[in-house]
């Protein structure tokens, strides 16, 4: 309630310009229960937008769906294995609930963060196109890998030590994409 009250201060010059409140994070579904309180507290009166990878039971995966109005999807990798190697944990969840939201009507869009050398492969590029194609997607948005990330470690006693070389930059790869009939654009 604290929360929505603080956010409701901004709701008429966010409606007056088409805008709304995004709840990401980390992953808010992570905080389902909090997410949904919000999402319901702010109902009608704000458009709602979730930004998530997705990963989440799919009960709590489709409250948080029939509850928000707009979603921001995130596919890092295709590749179940290389999904457990880089994130921990299998994207058979993710995917899963890809293909509902996908078949939900509702509208989202599909972001996937271009890591060098991660993300970027062209093998990981064709799995995840195959995966739009199979869905129906014909859209997704490139995020380039921000090199300012491991700035904020510092301020939590970690040290950053990523697993690529952050300084070459991604391949967009947008040739693999139109391949398969797919608009990709960076953001």
């Amino acid at each position: 309630e604290e929360l929505v009250t603080h956010l409701s201060k901004n709701f008429a010059i966010l409606n007056a310009s088409g805008g709304g409140v995004t709840f990401s994070g980390g992953e808010p579904l992570a905080n389902h229960k909090f997410l949904l309180e919000c999402l319901e507290l702010t109902r009608g009166k704000i458009n709602r937008a979730v930004q998530t990878c997705g990963f989440a039971s799919p009960e709590v995966f489709e409250c948080v769906l029939d509850e928000c109005d707009y979603m921001l999807f995130d596919i890092k990798l295709a590749s179940d294995e290389q999904h457990k190697r880089y994130t921990g944990v299998s994207n058979a969840p993710i995917l899963s609930n890809f293909a509902t939201l996908a078949k939900s009507g509702k509208k989202f869009v599909v972001r996937t963060p271009m890591i060098p050398d991660v993300t970027d492969t062209e093998e990981n590029i064709r799995g995840i196109a195959e995966i739009l194609v199979q869905n129906g997607v014909k859209y997704i948005e490139l995020l380039p890998y921000n090199k300012l990330a491991g700035a904020k470690y510092p301020l939590v006693g970690r040290e950053y030590c990523p697993s690529f070389d952050g300084e070459i930059e991604p391949r967009m790869r947008f040739e693999i994409f139109a391949e398969y009939g797919i608009e990709a654009v960076i953001m």
